[in-house]
């Protein structure tokens, strides 16, 4: 399957799979499921792989994490981490990152190669900049999923 995407695009071309760590539902996909169709993403040539977990649209598994505690932030971490361990190719993790500082001890502590932002760009699209003018900043997304409710995408909680 992805070997067929590679070959159907440009060599330049990035090919990232975002991959459940966990669909956190009973009977779906589990840790150990996930660490290995990553290792067959590997082999198949893709460019990297997403960490995230969850699934939107269905109350139960749904990534809906408020986030209260600094502890609770980056909930995908340490699962992407070990993931990347496993793996020669770039891991990226998504899912609840909202400091600056964190996410740049994170990179240089682990295999990890990029930290992405979803819901925390929604609330917030100016973040990059706030977070350049002050490394403290901390974003004010709760990943409360209620920007999930809107068409276009806004965030409900803080506007």
């Amino acid at each position: 399957m992805s070997t067929a995407v590679k070959n159907a695009v440009a060599p330049t071309f990035a090919v990232i799979v975002k991959l459940n760590r966990s669909d956190e539902l009973e009977d779906g996909l589990c840790y150990e499921e996930a660490i290995a169709v990553a290792k067959i993403l590997e082999k198949c040539h893709v460019d990297g792989i997403e960490i995230s977990c969850g699934m939107i649209g269905r109350k139960v598994g749904a990534p809906n994490r408020v986030i209260r505690t600094i502890e609770e932030e980056g909930y995908n971490f340490k699962a992407a981490s070990d993931i990347a361990s496993q793996l020669h190719i770039p891991v990226f993790v998504v899912g609840g990152f909202r400091r600056f500082v964190d996410i740049e001890s994170r990179l240089q502590s682990s295999k990890i190669a990029v930290i992405s932002l979803g819901r925390h760009l929604i609330c917030e699209p100016d973040l990059p900049k706030k977070w350049m003018a002050d490394h403290t900043y901390e974003s004010q997304c709760k990943s409360c999923n209620q920007c999930f409710l809107t068409n276009p995408l806004e965030c409900r909680m803080n506007h």
